[in-house]
């Protein structure tokens, strides 16, 4: 007992800083756990953003096929308006498709094409890494410029002069 007693100060020490390294420890513990947290939650959001941007090329296709259904259409009343309809198809197939509008298919096929290669390349769910992640998010939101740029190679018809 009498050791205690005149080592009380050097014990007492020991006992804190003993309390201090199992506190330390704890702290360390926790801040790996909300590392791994902010890591896992930062790559939720990248995996989020890439949903989001395969979204957005999808939506690119549905107008860019909006576009195309418009400009036959334009196509089809022009020809209604301006041409006989007696010699109206006579020298062309039943299954081809007039050739002021070929370009029309030739465009949305283009898209449709883009669109299937994104998703061909689209990431696997358990995939962890960031950089692959943003290099998706960046080769999705080109494709979806790409689909919309698509749209200006549309050309209806002309208005006769008269």
């Amino acid at each position: 007992m009498e050791f205690v007693i005149q080592n009380a100060f050097e014990i007492l020490s020991i006992l804190i800083s003993a309390g201090a390294l199992l506190y330390a420890a704890l702290a360390f513990r926790t801040s790996k756990q909300a590392i791994k947290a902010a890591r896992d939650s930062d790559v939720t959001a990248l995996h989020l953003r890439a949903q989001d941007s395969i979204s957005g090329a999808k939506r690119s296709l549905l107008i860019l096929q909006e576009a195309c259904h418009q400009t036959r259409q334009e196509w089809d009343n022009h020809r209604t308006r301006h041409y006989p309809t007696l010699g109206n198809g006579l020298g062309r197939s039943m299954f081809s498709e007039p050739k002021e509008t070929q370009h029309i298919s030739s465009i949305e096929r283009t898209g449709l094409k883009t669109l299937e290669d994104l998703l061909s390349s689209t990431p696997k769910p358990d995939a962890s890494a960031p950089s692959e992640l943003h290099q998706f998010i960046a080769r999705a939101q080109s494709a979806s410029t790409q689909i919309e740029r698509l749209k200006l190679g549309l050309e209806g018809p002309k208005p006769f002069r008269h």
